[in-house]
Parts: C-alpha cells; structure tokens; sequence
C-alpha cells in the first residue's frame, strides 16, 4: 500500500492537474488511515460548481468537517508559527499555493517546506518585510523543495498584489508608489543590495515560472541557468544596466515567457499634482544595455511572448536594435505595459510589422493617442487599458494605486 501511495504521490508531481490521481489517492490514503484522504474526498464532494448528493444538513456537516481538517492540516504545516502571517489556498485537499509575509519570511518558509502536507505545493509568494534579504536568510535556511513547486514569486511586502491575473496574457502589472511619490526633489534612494538573486534557481530547480517584484532594492544576477523556467517576469522601478548584463549570458532553453521593466520612466519626475517640477532623468536602459539580452533570448527556441515595459525615452533606438534578431518571428504576446508612446505610435506599428505571428498586445498603462489604439483593436486582442492622454504623475498615482 505505501507503495502505492508514493506512486500516486509521483504522478500527481509530474502532473498537478491530474484530478482523477487526487481521487485514486484519496481512496488509498483512507484505506491507510491517514485524514488526507477523507479531506481529498470531502474536497472533491464540495468543490464549486458540483451539485450536492444529499440534503442540506449533510452538506453542511460535510462543510464543517471540511473545514475541521483543513484546519489541523494547516496547523501541522506550519508547525508552532503564528500562521496570521502566511495564506494556504488548497486544491483537492493539499496545499496548493502558499503566501508568505512579514519580517520573519525565512524560518516560516522553511518549515513549510519541510511539512510532508506541502509536498504538492505549486505555488509560493515571498513578501519580505524591510529585514528579510531572501539569499542570505531564507535560501540557507530551505531544506528540501517539494518536486510539484512551479511558481515563485518574491516581492516587497509593501508592494503586495495578486500573483497572477488570468484577463492578462502574462504576470500582472502595476506601478509602485516610490514611482511618483520621490521626495521633493530627490530621486528616491535604493535599498541595500540583496545576494545573487539567480540562486533562486538552485534552491527552486524545478519551478517553471520566476516573478522578481522587490521594489528599489538594488539586485545582484548571476546567468540564470535552468532547463525548466518557462516564465521570467522582472519588475523594477529602476533598472540599473549593471544589473541587467549577467543576464545576457543566461541559458534558458525552456523560455517561453521574458519580461522585463526597463525603468527610471516614473522616478525622473516629482509628486506635484501639476506635474510642474521634473527631476534630472535618471540614465534608462538603452539599446547598447538591451542588445546582449535579445542575442541570449535568440537562443530561446520556445519564446513565444517578450516584454518590454516602462519607457519612456528611447523606444524608438531599443526598437530598432530588436528587429535585427531572429526571435521576434516566434513572437505571438507583446508587452508594453506603462510605455510613453505619445510621439512613437508610428514606431510601435512599425514594429509589429516585423511580429508576424503576434495575435496579443498588453498595453496597460501605457500612452498612445486614441487613432492607434483603435488601429491595435482592428488588428490584435488588446489587453489592458491604455492612456490616451498623458497625466500627470499625481493622476497617474491616484488611478493606479487607489484600487489596491
């Protein structure tokens, strides 16, 4: 029977999605006595959309019950940590995406990790507080990683957001509040630096989908290295051109997925509701910084999506050096979100000229006139909502972040 059990375990970590292996597993863990099969079943049973076999009071008996083991599961989990700072969401009776918060990350995550009740966990979101430094705290202190982990994502806890939004093609976008919110005249300061963050990839080597969202800390890549990584989304206020050579000589032969926020769009100008004082602009990422980047993704047979996010300067010239590799004809999804495009609408559209396949454009945030948005229409499935006016960073700030 043990045998059994691991064999279904394998199966279920080779494929998460295999709803008929969660039952047959449930069937062999009850027949063992172990609870998670009763809550597999009950999870089953009460799952949305499926219509009750029994009358009402049964059904909520079985939603109590439900409830019951979800919780002591939870509390095995987790062991003696206060579990107020993570969030488990469960599919089928296993934990199956964990959220990771406060100042105390590392020794959390670590436990969780360790509990044979994580061992299907697909997704993980670090928010690290103000003192956690994931690389030197929470990547020594990892023991084994569940096989089934797919996703990870670490951000600032200040800067918490759904991981995933499905109306996108893509990881979710959005701005952060350091963006237009500098002190007066200042450019607002960077944090300290983290350890190689591409060590994420030694400690998570089976993830497919790596989402980097930590705010001004400044950052340290090595090559990212993997034969698994589908998705690698980096988003950044500012991207500094040192940080972004390593990864120019990244080996990702899996890639499908690459975005990138180029920066400094949001931290050249002041808070001032008339947009009337504008700082120095800080140097972005050109087309010298972006060129050894598109040679790596030419090598990335899989590309099916590229992301190139935040512009505000120098569309036109980093366009002009992405037409002359080879990826672009494997492209199907284009990203630019939170691009100023007022004066290169023309570029844009020259562009995707050069994207035959493209069938998906993402332009949430980003400025066009109002004639080539509805030329993008006519021709693509747009997503997101554009700015057909330029605004004003305090506009900006108020629409985007009022909702969160």
């Amino acid at each position: 029977m043990t045998g059994d059990v691991e064999a279904l375990f394998a199966r279920l970590e080779d494929d998460p999605d295999d709803d008929a292996a969660y039952l047959v597993l449930a069937d062999a863990l009850q027949l063992a006595g172990d609870p998670r099969g009763e809550l597999i079943q009950l999870s089953h049973d009460l799952a949305p959309g499926r219509r009750p076999d029994r009358d009402r009071l049964a059904h909520w008996s079985a939603g109590n019950r439900q409830r019951q083991l979800m919780s002591a599961d939870r509390a095995r989990i987790l062991g003696g940590f206060d579990d107020d700072r993570t969030t488990l969401t469960y599919k089928l009776g296993f934990a199956d995406t964990a959220i990771v918060r406060g100042d105390a990350t590392a020794p959390t995550f670590a436990t969780l990790l360790r509990a044979p009740e994580s061992r299907l966990l697909r997704t993980a979101l670090l928010r690290l507080g103000e003192g956690d430094f994931l690389a030197r705290d929470a990547l020594a202190a990892v023991g084994p990683v569940p096989r089934a982990l797919r996703r990870v994502a670490l951000e600032r806890q200040a800067h918490a957001r759904p991981l995933h939004d499905p109306s996108l093609p893509a990881f979710t976008h959005r701005r952060y509040a350091q963006w237009t919110a500098p002190a007066r005249g200042r450019r607002p300061e960077r944090r300290p630096t983290l350890d190689d963050v591409s060590r994420v990839l030694d400690v998570f080597p089976h993830i497919r989908e790596l989402l980097v969202d930590l705010g001004l800390t400044s950052l340290e890549w090595a090559p990212l290295r993997s034969t698994e990584l589908r998705r690698f989304t980096w988003i950044t206020p500012y991207a500094d051109p040192r940080e972004v050579a390593p990864l120019a000589a990244s080996q990702l032969p899996a890639l499908e997925s690459f975005i990138l926020w180029v920066g400094a769009r949001h931290v050249a100008r002041d808070f001032r509701p008339d947009d009337s004082h504008t700082l120095t602009f800080d140097r972005a990422l050109g087309p010298s910084d972006l060129a050894p980047v598109f040679a790596m993704l030419d090598g990335c047979r899989d590309l099916r999506e590229l992301g190139l996010c935040n512009i505000e300067r120098d569309f036109g010239r980093i366009a002009s050096a992405l037409v002359q590799h080879r990826f672009l004809e494997r492209i199907e999804a284009l990203d630019v979100s939170a691009c100023d495009l007022r004066d290169e609408a023309n570029t844009l559209h020259a562009l995707l000229r050069e994207l035959p396949r493209l069938a998906h454009i993402c332009i949430a945030g980003t400025t066009l006139p109002g004639a080539a948005v509805t030329a993008l229409v006519a021709r693509y499935a747009v997503v997101g909502e554009p700015v057909t006016q330029w605004q004003g960073t305090h506009e900006r700030y108020r629409q985007i972040h009022e909702p969160w």
